[in-house]
């Protein structure tokens, strides 16, 4: 009798010939246990390694061994525990149990895997970083999918080393060395490159807003929404939808000590693309200031406190990925600075600073700020001119020693026969002046006509519109001398907004322009245009 045959079915696959002391060793491993089915010589059929009474070899050639039993019987041959394969299973569950061969295991259910999971994980928390919690939960299921992973491929490893001890000749498995081997030490690197980012996560999460989360908006007129307080995402996700739901507001007031830096370029592409002015008062840090000089139209009031600070960490972030995201963003922070406008060698003073407390003067110097904004007049002033007459440089600015030089006027303050210019942040707008103008100079418009409306309550916007646009066309035949309808001038109406209403405003303005848009070079009383 011979030692070497012996032969056992695992994963439908015919293994052997093995020796007897071979086909011991592999029930004590747990490779195979008593209940697969093995034959051997002499052996009429398939049996389980149970029914035989001892290991014995019988000479015979291999190509006496009977064929494998049908697939209906493999499948009913109880799992070898905890190394057997069930055909029953799942995906999941076969590679955790290590029965997909190593080939499979590591090419497919790790590596391609692996790399769709980093690529999914990464855009989802790029997308959501407003949210660490989020993150963190991302993170969270890509470590539980690494460990299955890793887990299957371990068994897949040990799987393939075992058949190839087990051949004969016997094989030495340096394949599933080496998968192991690769394992282990992608285990140790990913431990060494993703904790300080957990931690950072932590970090983060135990912070969560401290510092920067106090805020509340505030609508202070009909086209003005106050920030007062930090800006963080919270606040202008608020914003944004308030924006989004009041096609009236035009203008962002802001009252605050700064924010996150992240957040700002976020609403300061909203402003840029909605043309939204921007207004300080109070007090304008950091974020703010980023904001102010982003905007198209900025101002500011005379005690607006305005300090320029370099952008910092909220905490001390420990992953290589955090310190260069936030690298990137203070780079960020600087070249869009730059880009809205503020001088290269006035910007790397800012940094060597750290923190510096910038005047109006120095703000509208440094394309921060347009206009100076007295917020209780509702008057806008021209920086030049006031800076012509008195110390702007000085902190608080002293408006009260500038009388009326400035032709910034507020709308309120328009009366019968006057000229302006469109302001800077259209007539909605209630924090915009307009710039008046001699009506024998070019000009945009003219007011032609004021109507008062004799009513006690408010009668809502729908009829205060149909009132004026009918009211100001009746007038405007009588002072241009041509009916409406053959003239090439346009008309719009300025009426009470439900604010001003209750202050006691009733008048109606009708202002002409060229329908053309162009200016008007003299008034238009009497023109016949």
């Amino acid at each position: 009798m011979s030692e070497t045959g012996w032969y056992y079915i695992k994963h439908g696959t015919r293994h052997g010939p093995f020796s007897r002391s071979t086909l011991s060793e592999l029930v004590s491993e747990g490779e195979i246990s008593t209940t697969t089915l093995a034959w051997r010589h002499g052996a009429e059929d398939w049996a389980p390694l149970s029914t035989y009474e001892e290991f014995s070899a019988v000479d015979k050639k291999d190509d006496d061994v009977p064929p494998i039993p049908v697939a209906e019987s493999i499948a009913d041959e109880p799992d070898p525990e905890p190394a057997g394969a069930r055909p029953d299973r799942n995906f999941f569950s076969r590679h955790w149990h290590g029965d997909y061969s190593l080939a499979r295991a590591w090419w497919v259910n790790f590596t391609l895997l692996n790399f769709i999971v980093a690529v999914v994980a990464t855009t989802l928390i790029a997308a959501t970083r407003e949210q660490p919690w989020f993150g963190l939960g991302i993170l969270l299921v890509a470590f539980i999918i690494y460990g299955w992973q890793i887990v299957g491929v371990w068994r897949s490893s040990r799987h393939y080393v075992a058949d190839a001890h087990a051949s004969t000749p016997r094989k030495t498995g340096a394949w599933g060395r080496v998968a192991q081997t690769f394992v282990v030490l992608g285990v140790i690197g990913s431990a060494a490159n993703y904790y300080p980012i957990v931690l950072d996560y932590v970090s983060v999460l135990r912070m969560g807003d401290a510092g920067v989360e106090q805020y509340y908006l505030q609508q202070t007129a009909d086209t003005d929404l106050t920030l007062n307080g930090y800006i963080n995402f919270q606040s202008v996700r608020e914003l944004k939808q308030a924006f989004t739901l009041d096609p009236n507001l035009s203008a962002i007031i802001l009252n605050s000590p700064g924010g996150l830096i992240s957040a700002a370029f976020e609403l300061a592409d909203f402003i840029i693309e909605n043309e939204i002015v921007v207004g300080a008062k109070g007090e304008c840090v950091s974020a703010c200031v980023f904001l102010l000089a982003a905007a198209e139209y900025s101002v500011a009031t005379p005690n607006t406190n305005i300090v320029f600070h370099h952008p910092e960490a909220l905490v001390e972030l420990r992953s290589a990925e955090g310190q260069q995201n936030i690298s990137y963003e203070i780079t960020t922070f600087y070249e869009r600075l730059e880009a809205y406008g503020l001088p290269p060698e006035k910007l790397a003073e800012f940094k060597a600073n750290g923190f510096t407390p910038l005047s109006l003067g120095e703000a509208y110097e440094f394309s921060i700020v347009d206009m100076f904004w007295d917020e209780l007049s509702g008057e806008f002033y021209d920086p030049a001119a006031v800076c012509a007459e008195i110390d702007c440089f000085a902190t608080p600015l002293e408006l009260g020693s500038y009388r009326a030089t400035s032709n910034f006027v507020s709308m309120a303050y328009l009366t019968t026969g006057a000229c302006f210019d469109d302001p800077p942040g259209g007539y909605a707008n209630s924090i915009s002046g307009v710039r008046s103008v001699p009506c024998d100079e070019p000009h945009d418009n003219e007011v032609y006509a004021s109507i008062e409306v004799e009513l006690q309550d408010y009668p809502g916007n729908d009829f205060l519109d149909d009132y004026a646009n009918t009211e100001c066309i009746a007038q405007f035949e009588g002072f241009v001398g041509i009916d409406y309808d053959s003239s090439t001038l346009a008309v719009f109406p300025l009426y009470p907004t439900p604010e001003s209403w209750e202050t006691g405003d009733r008048v109606v303005s009708c202002i002409l322009y060229e329908m053309n848009l162009e200016k008007l070079s003299q008034s238009a009383k009497g023109s016949g245009i």
